[in-house]
């Protein structure tokens, strides 16, 4: 099969739509807490007033006492909030009244949809919608509000903000609107970042399987199989050289087989979760155990990858089928009825309309995803960017994470509805009623012993949320926090800083479970080698690359990678 080129740059009209859907979400979020406060009027009245008053004392102290003084600060920034970091927030009067001014309001509008009185489900979303516009009309979003970006251009004369809006032109004409996180020609496929060695065993339309080349004299007799999030390109766990999970993997003894998923477009859109399960991740299972000879399979997911990795997991053991011996999964929702953020962004107009559009383009574009991702953490994903991009002129600097994190991949709109309607809504996975291809999807039948990764920041898979996931596996279960984010707490590899917690049992709530783990001063990657080996079987010379079934094609990182 011929690879197809990536998506075309959305319409007019198709990104007018989207931000139609994003405007009409943040009304219907916000409407309630209008209609709340109203009917709250005095207590309303009382909030305003003390936030006037907050905002009045700070202004008049700021002015006659200086910035320093203790009643010129009645809100401070929180820790962490690289925003107002520069010193002119705290020693300059114009820069300090605008700081109060804004947290004050920031506090106020929070405080209001307490005050509305709401349930619980809107008045997370309501607060949700005010923290995204919030970040969004923060002063130092703007040329006179951020201390920066002015000293920056006195400094160059102006010529800085000329070259913040060249910047802001070329990311509004070919990084979707989005300021720029890496520079573009920063990092090489194959040299820089998924660098380890290897051929494609396997191509389909669907998906391209590499086959690494040993690094080690001989190696487990049992193959290690990884399946990435269908929603990214595959190499996050193949990043830089020495901050690769491939290539640590490798070099402790194993043969590793990695999934690279087409990206998908029109020709893919009624591709469904059961497609990515039987056509995909079962096809590679097949694939590697034929070019190995060995009886059983490892398999490691990530994200939705290691989602399919459950659910294939459960197939098989439907039909007692023993082929995968143990699992490993990171950052991964097994159960969803705890789906953090993305609860406050499923209403049902929403869906309905993303839907609508989807179906008629046939795909979720990557670049929209990704863009949800970045507001989700606004502060550092995206407004740091813009103001440093877009206003003060600068140029991103390297970094291999946010280089694979804009490399962004089209998510089908047939196995969208199925990831929305089938599990994350209808939690059918947890409860063991989905049904896939003649089998009931039910993990107590699944027995394999499994390794589950959370990363104690991770904004999209909260840790809480794949604690009680494990929780539903029916084998030995061994839960590792680790620190870092939904990314970084997987690319951890030993280094002075990596850390994470362990126990050796899970209670039912996870806060339990955190207070009596222990922290251990190293990378999560130490204890998960060595539990991995124990299951990887005796030591056997290594396979061949591909073989007369599956014959070795391009080196990695494969084609489908580039699309």
């Amino acid at each position: 099969m011929r690879p197809t080129s990536r998506s075309r740059t959305p319409s007019g009209a198709a990104t007018a739509r989207q931000a139609w859907i994003a405007l009409r979400w943040l009304a219907t979020s916000l409407s309630p807490v209008a209609r709340g406060v109203a009917g709250e009027w005095p207590r309303t009245a009382e909030a305003v007033v003390r936030a006037t008053r907050d905002i009045a004392t700070a202004t008049v102290a700021t002015g006659v006492l200086g910035p320093g003084h203790p009643h010129a600060t009645p809100v401070t920034p929180a820790d962490g909030d690289r925003r107002f970091r520069d010193e002119a927030w705290a020693t300059r009067r114009y820069f300090h009244v605008l700081q109060q001014v804004y947290l004050r309001s920031d506090g106020l509008a929070h405080e209001a949809v307490e005050l509305a009185g709401l349930p619980d489900g809107p008045r997370r979303r309501a607060h949700l919608a005010v923290q995204l516009l919030s970040e969004a009309l923060a002063p130092t979003n703007t040329v006179p509000g951020n201390p920066e970006v002015l000293r920056t251009a006195v400094r160059s004369r102006g010529r800085s903000l000329l070259k913040g809006a060249r910047n802001a032109a070329g990311d509004l004409c070919h990084n979707h609107g989005r300021p720029r996180q890496v520079p573009a020609s920063a990092f090489a496929l194959g040299r820089d970042l998924a660098a380890t060695p290897g051929r494609v065993v396997l191509r389909t339309p669907l998906l391209e399987l590499i086959q690494y080349a040993p690094q080690t004299p001989a190696v487990h007799r049992i193959p290690l199989l990884i399946s990435p999030p269908w929603v990214n390109k595959y190499y996050g766990l193949d990043l830089a050289p020495g901050r690769s999970l491939v290539e640590w993997a490798i070099r402790h003894g194993h043969t590793v087989f990695a999934i690279s998923y087409r990206n998908p477009d029109r020709e893919l859109r009624d591709v469904t979760l059961a497609d990515y399960m039987l056509d995909g991740l079962l096809a590679a299972c097949e694939a590697a155990l034929d070019i190995t000879g060995a009886p059983q399979l490892n398999l490691l997911g990530a994200c939705n990858g290691g989602t399919l990795v459950v659910m294939l997991q459960a197939w098989l053991a439907a039909g007692r089928d023993r082929r995968v011996r143990s699992t490993t999964l990171l950052n991964t929702y097994v159960d969803f009825s705890d789906i953090g953020v993305w609860d406050s962004l499923a209403d049902d107009h929403t869906l309905a309309a993303g839907e609508r559009l989807m179906t008629e383009r046939g795909y979720l574009e990557g670049h929209t995803l990704a863009l949800l991702f970045d507001l989700l953490r606004g502060r550092d994903l995206y407004w740091h960017y813009f103001g440093r991009n877009w206003l003060q002129g600068e140029d991103p600097p390297p970094f291999d994470l946010l280089a694979w994190n804009n490399d962004t991949t089209n998510v089908t709109a047939a196995a969208h509805r199925d990831y929305v309607h089938e599990l994350a809504l209808g939690n059918k996975l947890a409860a063991g009623v989905w049904e896939i291809a003649g089998r009931t999807l039910r993990l107590d039948r699944a027995r394999q012993d499994a390794f589950v990764v959370a990363a104690r920041n991770d904004h999209i898979v909260p840790w809480t949320s794949a604690y009680h996931g494990a929780r539903l596996l029916a084998g030995d279960v061994r839960f590792s926090l680790s620190s870092g984010g939904h990314v970084a707490g997987v690319v951890n590899p030993p280094q002075p800083k990596a850390s994470h917690w362990s126990a050796a049992t899970l209670p039912e709530d996870p806060v339990q479970w955190l207070e009596g783990a222990q922290l251990r001063k190293e990378s999560w990657w130490l204890p998960w080698v060595a539990w991995l080996s124990e299951r990887a079987g005796d030591h056997v010379e290594p396979p061949s690359l591909g073989n007369d079934r599956y014959p070795a094609g391009a080196p990695a990182p494969g084609t489908y990678v580039h699309l």
